[in-house]
Parts: C-alpha cells; sequence; structure tokens
C-alpha cells in the first residue's frame, strides 16, 4: 500500500501532519492542504467556493466533537 494510501490521521504522536489554507488558483475560494512536516507530500486537499462551505464543514466537525463527548460520558 503506498503512503498516500493510508488515513490522514490527525493528533496523533508523534505530531507528523499541517494544514495549510491558502487562496485557490482556480480563481475563487480556498484550499487547504494536508501535509506531513517536511511540506514533501500532500495527503489531502480541500476546496472552499465560500464562505458557507467552510461553516459547514465546522458545523461537521462540532458535531462529530459533540457525538464523541457523548460516546464518552455514557
Amino acid at each position: 500500500m503506498k503512503n498516500k494510501e493510508y488515513p490522514i490521521i490527525l493528533g496523533m504522536k508523534p505530531p507528523n501532519k499541517q494544514g495549510i489554507g491558502i487562496k485557490s488558483k482556480l480563481g475563487s475560494g480556498y484550499n487547504l492542504y494536508i501535509l506531513d512536516e517536511d511540506m514533501t507530500h500532500q495527503y489531502a486537499q480541500l476546496h472552499f467556493c465560500n464562505k458557507e462551505a467552510i461553516d459547514r464543514m465546522i458545523e461537521l466537525l462540532q458535531r462529530m466533537k459533540e457525538l464523541w463527548e457523548r460516546e464518552e460520558n455514557r
């Protein structure tokens, strides 16, 4: 299995991934890149066409965190 086929694991120790957000070259929006710590390999790229798309991603992550917290408190 190639390195790029493994799941992206954020929060692992030692930390070995970083996220970089930059203005898209597509003309609108921003890209979020997940890279290794020395920026030689790209693991993921998310393109956000508008701010609403970023808000929806944030909402999704917040709901996932709430689910995790509910499961921990059972």
